[in-house]
């Protein structure tokens, strides 16, 4: 059952990019096949608690699970957070997000292996998800690329060209990103997946593939750091070489071939970025080295909503409420944001989770054999982690559709170090139907707060665009994620 719920995210993961709704714009689009995908998961454990139920395998246990540290702040995170739902403005959008985090957080859970089989099949996943999706993406932006020099309607990735329409007199801006209407949305996954190839890439290389085979994943690596410096990625780009210091710094030796790896093929890329992008077309403009940038000014006014609700913040997603906060989604810094709206207490809960989620996985890895190619695997998983932990300092890499999937998929498959020493048999079926009747009423109330807006995104798109002319779009959880 968790081989086909991996599965069905993973072919999500390859295949959103390409799937575009009638009429809505491409974020919108990832978020609405990534409700259907998180429903349909839904439908999965509901047919499984039902199977255990009719098997007796009862849904509660005997004994009361033990409350960790890490449990207790999980409880302090839901209680603070709830809390602050009930005192924000707009319950509906407070309600959102806070369902919408605890849904994720369900399914990480569920998701985490039991068992050494399921944990070597999920590792096998990301993995090849990552291999799959970015040599896809590269095969067709090669495509778009030759195209782009015969057939002037087609722009040259990432931005050749802005355009402009008007409907019905409200004129709406748009660029062409390559499936993505932003292309900080497709930086968010370079993210998480460059440090997933260059580690498999040094897998491959400690287990003697052939030739042919290290020189194609070492080309997509290039080409993938040359699609960063193309789009002037800095928060992937400094989320990657920070992250990839630390763990140098932590470990030393261990990943002194991650290093080489990483400096070659970006060395390589950047030659490509050069010899496809600057001399045909001219195209150098901002670089990924700019140091000019609003995130300061966001960052600071964060702080300052925070300090005028500094207990319970302004409500899960209000820093995108009109009228009580700067006028844009998000501060572009994950952890001021949820500062802000969730308030003091929910945001130290948080925070301890995380060092302790960073701490589980430090002492994990040195209970991997030494020289073993679990080693690799683990250190690859671990530079993907701090990568997307620390671009979300300076990037909205945790709100975006495709985004947050990498994260729970990473996450769970460290989880599930834990899981899988502890528990015998019968106690993953009591915590598995726990946390699945979790997930049912957080994909319930989710999708209770959602149902008007799929249903009128449209008539959204033009009411925001009469109401405030002029003005782009914000993404939140919906492209235009400002509210009222």
């Amino acid at each position: 059952m968790q081989k086909s719920i991996v599965g069905i995210l993973s072919v999500f993961l390859i295949l959103a990019a390409y799937l575009q709704l009638p009429d809505l714009y491409q974020y919108d689009s990832k978020r609405i096949l990534q409700l259907l995908v998180l429903f349909a998961i839904g439908l999965i454990l509901l047919i499984s608690i039902s199977k255990n139920i009719i098997s007796n395998r009862y849904l509660a246990s005997k004994k009361l699970p033990k409350l960790n540290l890490f449990s207790i702040c999980v409880i302090v995170l839901f209680i603070a957070g709830a809390i602050s739902v009930v005192m924000a403005s707009n319950f509906r959008y407070a309600l959102l997000e806070f369902s919408f985090l605890f849904l994720l957080f369900s399914l990480l859970i569920i998701l985490a292996p039991s068992n050494l089989r399921q944990h070597y099949f999920l590792g096998k996943m990301i993995f090849g998800t990552a291999i799959v999706f970015s040599g896809l993406y590269i095969v067709i932006f090669f495509g778009n690329y030759i195209s782009s020099f015969f057939n002037p309607m087609i722009a040259l990735w990432p931005e050749k060209y802005n355009f402009a329409l008007t409907i019905n007199g409200v004129e709406l801006i748009g660029r062409e990103v390559l499936y993505f209407d932003n292309v900080r949305f497709f930086n968010h996954i370079q993210t998480w997946t460059l440090p997933i190839l260059v580690g498999f890439l040094t897998y491959i290389q400690k287990k003697n593939y052939d030739l042919l085979s290290r020189g194609i994943l070492f080309l997509l690596i290039c080409c993938w750091w040359m699609l960063i410096l193309a789009t002037t990625g800095r928060g992937s780009f400094f989320g990657i070489i920070v992250s990839l210091i630390t763990i140098t710094i932590i470990w030393r030796k261990e990943v002194y071939k991650f290093v080489s790896n990483s400096f070659l093929s970006l060395s390589v890329g950047g030659l490509l970025y050069y010899l496809l992008f600057i001399l045909p077309v001219d195209t150098i403009g901002q670089t990924i080295l700019r140091i000019e940038s609003s995130r300061p000014y966001r960052f600071l006014g964060a702080l300052e909503v925070w300090w005028q609700n500094p207990f319970f913040g302004l409500g899960p997603m209000h820093y995108a409420q009109i009228g009580e906060s700067q006028f844009v989604g998000h501060p572009h810094n994950f952890y001021l944001q949820f500062l802000s709206e969730w308030g003091i207490f929910a945001f130290l809960a948080l925070l301890a989770i995380i060092i302790i989620g960073m701490l589980f996985v430090y002492k994990n890895y040195y209970k991997t054999l030494g020289q073993s190619n679990n080693r690799i695997i683990y250190i690859t998983l671990t530079w993907s982690l701090c990568a997307g932990l620390i671009h979300a300092f300076f990037s909205g890499v945790i709100m975006t559709p495709l985004s947050q999937i990498w994260l729970v998929l990473i996450i769970a498959w460290f989880y599930g170090y834990k899981k899988r020493r502890k528990e015998n048999t019968s106690g993953v079926i009591i915590r598995f139907n726990f946390v699945s009747i979790f997930y049912l009423v957080f994909l319930i109330s989710t999708l209770w707060a959602v149902y008007y807006d799929i249903f009128n995104l449209i008539e959204m798109y033009s009411e925001y665009a009469s109401n405030y002319p002029g003005r782009k779009f914000y993404p939140r959880f919906w492209v235009q994620g400002l509210f009222d």
